[in-house]
């Protein structure tokens, strides 16, 4: 029999005193040998704005944002290159666990107001957390981009973005 991995990082500051924090540990504790289940570790944060340009991307069709409590400042620091995003896809958490210094209207009002449209809403199990879709409205990909140079473009994003992963 094997246990399988639980894992869980964030950004953000965790409500220790959460009951929903509560329920995960004796959960977590459950199905882990691991004594302590919780540090902290330093890193390095780039913003999307500054990856998007070092990697010379200037189209992303879907952007997948996972990361428990902080995706609105991933959203925000796109800046202006958001534009340049069809669909964003990303995940709120409304239970107290987690210290966001942000609410969803504010998450949805930034993106009405940068011309993205809710196309889809999905609320995960037992939590309470939703997943959310976004498109882009002023993004026609047959009007704005040569569908064969955005093909042969996205190749080379994802042959540079596998090498990159390799030497990992």
């Amino acid at each position: 029999m094997s246990l399988m991995k639980v894992q869980s990082s964030t950004l953000v500051k965790i409500n220790y005193k959460s009951n929903y924090f509560k329920r995960k540990q004796k959960l977590l504790k459950f199905f882990s040998k691991e004594k302590n289940l919780f540090f902290t570790t330093k890193i390095n944060i780039k913003s999307l704005d500054n990856f998007l340009k070092e990697n010379k991307i200037d189209y992303v069709e879907i952007l997948k944002i996972d990361t428990e409590g902080y995706d609105f400042n991933v959203i925000k620091s796109l800046g202006d290159r958001i534009n340049c995003i069809n669909y964003i896809y990303f995940e709120h958490h409304f239970h107290d666990m987690l210290n966001k210094d942000y609410t969803y209207m504010q998450v949805h009002n930034f993106l009405v107001n940068n011309g993205f449209k809710k196309t889809f809403k999905s609320k995960m199990f037992y939590r309470k957390t939703f997943e959310y879709i976004y498109k882009n409205t002023n993004i026609n990909i047959n009007e704005e981009f040569d569908i064969n140079n955005t093909h042969e473009k996205r190749s080379r994003i994802t042959s540079n973005f596998s090498k990159r992963i390799e030497k990992l």
